[in-house]
């Protein structure tokens, strides 16, 4: 037991004493774990005095104004503290009774976790006015003198508006001090602070609580109560403290660290029993009768799936495609080259206008924004709807995230930063040489770590390390064999590897592994491409998850077909993409990813013979034959990561060449009939992607040919060599645009009407060929005297895949049969998205921690 001493002035003022003496009683009847209990008023047996003493619970541990001092408490332990000390406020409301002095004095952690509210209603037991007069607004302690300036401005820096000006108040200024402790537990610092009581006070009436200044992974439940409890109007405040408590314990997974949230909740099944103590040694005995109420059994998982629009499949991309919002109310997601956003309590999605051919989506940790690759761009747009808004040139990133008023993106350089509200990148976590590459950056909340992937071997992310590093600290490897990861509420970290969405419990502070690595999920498959290490799934913190689900290694086929849309299927092959016909007809390059890793392959269709070229473990893609047919032309990241031009002999004999040398990436798409140059696209983090020409001898030194802001690719030459066809987005969306080549400044003219990309131009001069959804649709075309295009027509429709992965078909010499590539007819078709409701409670029975 403590016991307090109350000053003798209160035995001089008999009106006052019994006030008090009735407070005191009050108090002592509220039995509720979260309150330091009150067991009787005393008068000393000895001495000469008058005054008066409380024998009260004796509480261990420190005070949360001590935790605080230590710097800011992290969610896993300050969102428990807040709800056990909202659950005492509601108690005391409930009895009529005020704190009026709440503040981290007043509060104790014991070391079990349990917090004990002290001195509860004695603010208003001491005041000598009843709880109405000017006295009443410095609600001093029984521990706080004048003499002491820094216990006065402490109790004021938590005073409600209404209290600072000497008004009547009401439990709302209880919320309000709630508030205000919540607040200076996550930031680490006083809301409102002053060199002296009036400073501290004109603070209170006139500044705003920065909330801005909230750690970046406070989740949006937690941002708005905070709101709503420092709203300096009382009418507009939180009417009822048990609002809080129940907004806390219903998004309790919704929060990070809400595996501790649960606070233990008590009922009473036995009065507190107290006998009458004396001061000199008397014991005071009180008998708490507690045993655990219910426990309310949490809901089990649930799927369900997400049906994508009709005639738009699933885009299959080197990117992250689908995302969900923190608060787990809306899914974004790619699909035939567009962005949706959906409410889950909605049954249709919505197209995002202005936005084509998206990259990486991801959403703002407040769950207003989805983030978005386009265009050699990032960009945002409001879930709510808008026009998007660019934040920032860039590369493709290597995954990207959204933390506070960060947004964290990877690239060959290392990890990058950019403003949430847009800016200039900056590098954070340099690569250097040898290191690989650096992917999906994800900082930790309350830490400020941030935990990355990183691989040595591009496309083998299976066996990448996913490491962390502290601000300022050396990084460190928390697991090999694996990529994408985040850390979860829950205490584990979820990651892929080998098409399974794996989970294993790390320790909160260090995220040294604690336990065994459990397979929870299959099939999640990751880039189309291997280059990114993305695992195609996303978590809210309220614990659902979304997936894609299917094959790992998704099967495609190589199909001729005619004019007319007429198919034969030529073989199945893992992940094809960028078929090229060779010029005699007789062989189909393309590039295939067989478990993460691309490379190109050379199909004779006629004696139905498939053949491996490349060997090497980094990416070969979007293969191209030399005129003469002898090579073949690919982009390959094996010496340096960036996926530079190198020539090899289409027969397998001999070793690659490399024909460029530039940090940019590369992919080749037409050679002059001669065979003397090469022409290509590059990827510029500040125009984007570009279009080039190199010679295929001598010097090789690169010309630009287009390099303007837009987004210029695909190029393809005529026949005659003298006109190049080529897809930019310079109108707003893709269009096909055609220029004299190699003079490009000799004139432009568009070529395609309502959208188009991946053009070829025929054999015969007269016709260009491009993709328009999922049609192949034909313009024909006039050169003499000057060029002048048709009216486009479609040719036919088909089901290509989607164009978000590369080109997806090719002519064949002679102009009468195009070669496509299709999922395979026998395959699942990823028609739909997976959604597992509750899946935290899966992740916390399957992947226990070691004790």
């Amino acid at each position: 037991m403590a016991i307090k001493v109350l000053p003798e002035m209160f035995a001089a003022d008999a009106d006052r004493l019994a006030r008090f003496t009735r407070e005191a009683q009050t108090l002592a009847a509220l039995n509720h774990p979260n309150i330091a209990a009150i067991y009787g008023i005393e008068t000393p047996s000895t001495g000469s005095g008058q005054g008066r003493a409380l024998v009260m619970e004796l509480v261990e541990g420190e005070d949360l104004s001590e935790h605080i001092a230590r710097g800011p408490i992290p969610l896993a332990e300050a969102l428990p503290i807040a709800c056990q000390i909202a659950d005492a406020l509601e108690a005391a409301h409930e009895a009529g009774i005020i704190h009026r002095d709440l503040k981290p004095a007043n509060i104790k952690v014991r070391p079990d976790g349990t917090v004990k509210v002290l001195d509860f209603g004695l603010a208003k037991a001491m005041d000598p006015t009843g709880g109405s007069g000017a006295e009443a607004m410095n609600s001093p302690t029984l521990t706080a003198r004048a003499t002491q300036m820094g216990m006065i401005i402490g109790t004021a820096a938590y005073m409600s508006p209404e209290q600072a000006r000497g008004r009547a108040v009401d439990r709302r200024a209880d919320i309000w001090a709630f508030g205000v402790v919540l607040y200076e537990m996550l930031t680490g610092r006083r809301a409102f602070a002053g060199d002296d009581i009036s400073i501290t006070l004109a603070a209170v009436l006139k500044d705003n609580v920065p909330l801005g200044e909230l750690p970046a992974g406070v989740p949006a439940p937690v941002r708005r109560l905070l709101r709503r409890c420092l709203e300096k109007d009382p009418k507009q405040r939180l009417s009822s403290i048990g609002d809080a408590r129940l907004e806390l314990n219903e998004h309790d997974d919704a929060m990070p660290a809400a595996a501790v949230l649960a606070v233990p909740r008590f009922r009473i099944d036995q009065r507190l029993a107290v006998a009458a103590v004396a001061l000199a040694g008397v014991a005071a005995i009180a008998a708490w009768v507690l045993k655990p109420a219910p426990v309310t059994p949490r809901a089990a998982p649930a799927r369900f799936a997400i049906a994508l629009p009709k005639d738009l499949p699933y885009s299959r991309t080197a990117d992250r495609v689908i995302a969900i919002s923190p608060d787990g109310l809306r899914v974004a997601y790619i699909a035939g080259a567009q962005l949706f956003v959906r409410a889950l309590d909605q049954l249709e999605p919505v197209a995002v206008a202005g936005v084509r051919d998206p990259r990486e989506v991801f959403f703002s940790s407040d769950s207003q924004w989805v983030g978005f690759y386009m265009s050699s761009r990032l960009w945002k747009v409001a879930v709510t709807g808008g026009a998007p808004l660019p934040l920032c040139e860039s590369l493709p990133p290597l995954g990207a995230s959204w933390t506070g008023d960060e947004i964290l993106f990877g690239q060959d350089k290392g990890i990058m930063r950019v403003a949430a509200g847009g800016g200039t990148p900056e590098l954070v976590i340099p690569s250097t040489a040898g290191q690989g590459r650096a992917s999906h950056p994800w900082r930790v909340p309350g830490s400020g770590e941030i935990v990355f992937s990183r691989t040595a071997t591009i496309g083998n992310w299976d066996e990448a390390d996913i490491l962390a590093k502290p601000a300022g600290g050396a990084e460190r490897v928390i697991l090999r064999g694996g990529s994408d990861a985040r850390l979860l509420p829950t205490g584990h970290l979820v990651y892929g590897r080998r098409g399974e969405l794996l989970v294993v419990p790390v320790s909160r502070t260090t995220l040294a592994i604690e336990g065994t690595p459990v397979a929870l999920v299959n099939g999640v498959p990751g880039g189309s491409s291997g280059l990114t290490g993305v695992r195609q799934y996303a978590i809210s913190d309220t614990g659902t998850l979304v997936h894609v689900s299917g094959a790992v290694d998704e099967q495609t086929e190589l199909v001729w077909a005619d004019r007319r849309g007429r198919e034969e299927v030529l073989t199945t092959e893992t992940q094809a993409t960028y078929p090229r016909v060779s010029p005699d007809g007789q062989r189909i390059a393309y590039s295939a990813s067989v478990a993460g890793n691309t490379d190109i392959y050379i199909y004779e269709w006629a004696r139905k013979a498939r053949m491996r070229l490349t060997f090497d473990p980094t990416q070969e893609q979007a293969p191209f034959w030399s005129a003469d047919g002898k090579r073949v032309i690919y982009a390959s990241g094996r010496n340096d990561g960036a996926a530079n031009l190198y020539w090899q002999p289409a027969d397998g004999t001999g070793s690659a060449e490399r024909l460029t040398t530039n940090p940019n990436q590369q992919w080749p798409y037409a050679v002059t009939r001669d065979g003397a140059t090469l022409v290509y696209i590059e990827l510029d983090s500040k125009t984007g992607f570009d279009i080039y020409s190199v010679p295929l001898s001598g010097e090789r030194k690169p010309r630009p040919l287009l390099t303007t802001p837009a987004d210029e690719r695909r190029p393809t030459l005529s026949p005659d060599d003298k006109w190049m066809a080529y897809q930019s987005d310079e109108s707003g969306s893709f269009e096909i645009f055609v220029r004299p080549f190699p003079d490009i400044n000799g004139g432009r003219w568009q070529v395609s009407a309502g959208g188009g990309a991946s053009p070829l131009w025929g054999t015969d001069l007269h016709e260009i060929f491009f993709r328009r959804g999922q049609s192949v649709a034909r313009v024909g075309v006039s050169t003499t005297p000057t060029f002048a295009p048709g009216t486009p027509a479609t040719l036919f429709q088909t089901n290509l895949m989607p164009d978000a992965g590369g080109i997806q078909y090719a002519l064949a010499p002679g102009g009468k049969r195009f070669v496509l590539i299709k999922t395979h007819a026998s395959a699942e078709t990823r028609s739909e998205y997976h959604v597992v409701l509750n899946w935290f409670d899966e992740v916390r029975a399957r992947a226990p921690r070691i004790k």
